[in-house]
């Protein structure tokens, strides 16, 4: 028992360090989203704009989550299996992120790979006392919310090895989470 002790503490940093992203999302019909999400998105709106469902699993988590645009905004709202809201997220761009976030990026990016290319910016915004009206204050304006994180994913290249990571920082430049983007292989051929 004692050695299963020491075994578990030792692999516990290396399981935490090596966190992968390989999640499996598919698309889903209204009808199968769950009644309590649809009911908090209030989905009879006209505002969202090429409004689309999807399932998605990493293997252990399952949830679901409602993509749309509203007012130029690319808006990700996601749920547990009971429709309770997991976090909202809002594509954003580089010129809109704080800039002390900017410059500790920089700085993170510089001191941990050669080279590096940012492909996508998020705010996420996590459940609060008020979910009602933290949606509706993100529909609204997400620059003025807060608090928020800033997810992004990101090529890397260290000693000529290429990997994608999804990176996840407070607004003020802390570092929280890295996971590793695996890609889809694929055994056959797409055309």
């Amino acid at each position: 028992m004692k050695q299963f002790i020491i075994l578990s503490i030792m692999l516990l940093p290396i399981l935490l360090l090596s966190q992968e992203k390989q999640e499996k999302e598919e698309r889903v019909k209204e009808q199968d989203f769950p009644v309590a999400a649809l009911l908090f998105l209030d989905t009879d709106s006209n505002d969202y704009r090429r409004l689309r469902y999807y399932y998605e699993t990493d293997g252990e988590l399952e949830s679901y989550e409602a993509k749309f645009k509203k007012d130029g905004e690319w808006f990700s709202v996601e749920f547990n299996t009971e429709g309770q809201l997991q976090d909202i997220e809002v594509t954003t761009d580089w010129e809109d992120l704080p800039k002390s976030f900017q410059q500790s990026l920089e700085n993170y990016m510089q001191s941990n790979y050669e080279r590096w290319k940012f492909e996508k910016f998020q705010r996420q915004f996590l459940p609060q006392e008020n979910n009602t009206d933290l949606l509706k204050s993100v529909l609204s304006n997400p620059l003025t919310v807060s608090p928020f994180n800033i997810e992004l994913i990101v090529a890397t290249k260290n000693d000529g090895k290429l990997q994608k990571f999804e990176l996840l920082f407070t607004s003020e430049g802390q570092f929280l989470q890295k996971r590793k983007v695996i890609r889809r292989s694929y055994g056959f051929l797409l055309f």
